[in-house]
């Protein structure tokens, strides 16, 4: 190896250091929450409906409006709160 292929390496590891550094400043600067999963219950409800379902999906329908119903809901106390 040649010292321009050593040299290569040697900036490109420094610079992917650097880039890893500064995106874990900015992770702890600006990423202060982590999304948690929302309406497992009703989420669990659709699949288990789908599976029992699996050539007539329109049957789950009130299982996917009970899910949509639940988002929107948690969607508002989150809006409300921030707001």
């Amino acid at each position: 190896m040649n010292d321009l292929e050593r040299q290569n390496r040697e900036l490109w590891k420094l610079s992917n250091h650097k880039l890893s550094t500064n995106l874990n400043e900015v992770e702890k600067k600006y990423v202060k929450t982590k999304c948690e999963p929302i309406c497992r219950e009703n989420e669990k409800q659709i699949i288990e409906c789908y599976q029992t379902n699996k050539s007539q999906p329109l049957k789950c329908s009130k299982e996917v409006k009970g899910f949509i119903n639940c988002v929107h809901e948690i969607r508002g106390n989150v809006l409300n709160r921030n707001g």
